[in-house]
């Protein structure tokens, strides 16, 4: 679904999850515990959108602390609740320009208006930070404001606020932002190239794909992973289609898998999913259950499975019908296996044990897969002792959007001082 989580606003705190575990967040009366823990709850309630949140998102307004108010901002533009306007017109004059930029939209999304201007001047800010914060905000109205994200990615001069526009216009896949975006893949700055190589994949129209190939040569391996998921998201009628890529492609998706590098890596992996290449699949199930893999490798893994489970799943019943042996039998199940034990399982086991060389990763992994049957699993595991494991089983809640977990989210914000 998603989502897709705010990189620009919470990408401090995500690097620090990513990288510092356990440093900072120990303790429930830790304040980056508190924090973490409470943002990402208040997000999945937004995210869930059940009404019996609204009380605890009126009280993360009020946090003193911005990450919480963000949050609760956006979790109550999700849930419509027009009650809360005079609290959000209140935040516009807030200290802090994330939290007036995110009040300003919400405003706008529940009607007023006559915020737009406020919003809009954000734009003209000297500071590019304030103007890529606005721009990833404007993707979410959709059509709206398509035309004002292709003037600023045609004339704003600094790299990050290009880079957000480019995402938004993939996103909404919007097909006149073609043209603008085939110039961006060539970019002096690698990362605006590699979300170009992506943006034009997501679109998809057959004509851009040439521009994304030659990427596939880029001196960056940032741009080369972009370019090889780009191109594995162009469609022909049928989904998801290999027309038009070259064996030689291919082979350099095959090639990369032993990359050092685990961007390229988890591109490939991503890509030969999108391709329905089913011999991707023993790797998957390796590099996922490696414990000296990072956690970018398992996670991409995880989401390369998801990706190729409908697919498994076609060549699962055409197999019964036709009894052949296109795969191993103990993957053309509805529940991938490693060694014999169901994949869910495994992560399941290493939600639970703190000592399990998975545990870390396992949260991530298992929002990646998206099977409903571990809900129950990731609902009591808002129960460990380790913060930082429980703001990302918060975050997974979010985007299963599990109705189940509303009261598990917020006698978990109590808990944690909101």
């Amino acid at each position: 679904m998603k989502k897709i989580l705010f990189l620009a606003i919470f990408m401090f705190l995500c690097l620090s999850l990513l990288f510092q575990p356990n440093i900072l967040a120990q303790t429930k009366d830790n304040k980056y515990s508190r924090i973490m823990v409470c943002s990402k709850a208040l997000e999945a309630l937004g995210e869930i959108g059940d009404p019996l949140a609204k009380e605890v998102l009126r009280r993360g307004l009020k946090s003193d602390d911005f990450f919480i108010r963000i949050s609760a901002i956006d979790a109550i533009g999700r849930l419509g609740d027009k009650t809360a306007i005079p609290e959000l017109k209140a935040l516009l004059k807030n200290e802090n320009y994330l939290v007036r930029i995110m009040a300003a939209k919400v405003l706008i999304k529940l009607g007023e208006v006559n915020i737009e201007k406020q919003l809009l001047d954000f734009l003209n800010s000297k500071e590019p930070t304030v103007r890529a914060a606005v721009a990833e905000q404007l993707g979410e109205f959709k059509s709206k404001y398509m035309n004002r994200l292709m003037k600023i990615l045609s004339e704003d001069e600094n790299y990050m606020v290009r880079l957000r526009a480019i995402q938004q216009l993939g996103i909404n896949r919007y097909n006149p932002a073609n043209t603008i975006i085939q110039k961006a893949s060539k970019d002096p700055n690698p990362y605006v190239r590699q979300a170009a190589c992506i943006a034009l994949g997501q679109i998809g129209d057959q004509s851009t794909r040439r521009f994304v190939a030659i990427r596939l040569n880029d001196t960056e391996a940032v741009v080369r992973s972009g370019a090889k998921e780009g191109l594995s998201l162009y469609k022909d009628k049928t989904g998801f289609s290999r027309s038009g890529v070259s064996k030689k492609t291919v082979d350099i998706f095959w090639k990369d898998i032993e990359s050092k590098d685990p961007g390229l890596r988890v591109s490939s992996f991503v890509a030969l999913a999108n391709f329905k290449d089913t011999n991707i699949l023993p790797v998957l199930l390796k590099e996922i259950t490696n414990p000296k893999n990072s956690t970018l490798v398992k996670k991409g893994a995880a989401r390369a499975l998801r990706i190729l489970k409908p697919h498994i799943s076609k060549i699962f019943d055409e197999t019964l019908k036709s009894k052949s042996a296109a795969l191993s039998s103990e993957n053309l199940e509805l529940a991938y296996k490693f060694k014999g034990k169901s994949l869910v399982s495994i992560f399941i086991d290493a939600l639970k044990d703190n000592k399990d060389p998975l545990h870390a990763d396992s949260v991530f992994v298992l929002g990646e897969l998206r099977e409903g049957s571990t809900l129950a699993e990731l609902r009591q595991a808002l129960s460990q002792d380790n913060p930082d494991i429980v703001a990302n089983v918060a975050y997974v809640l979010g985007q299963f959007q599990d109705k189940g977990a509303v009261s598990y989210l917020i006698k978990l914000c109590k808990d944690y001082g909101l």
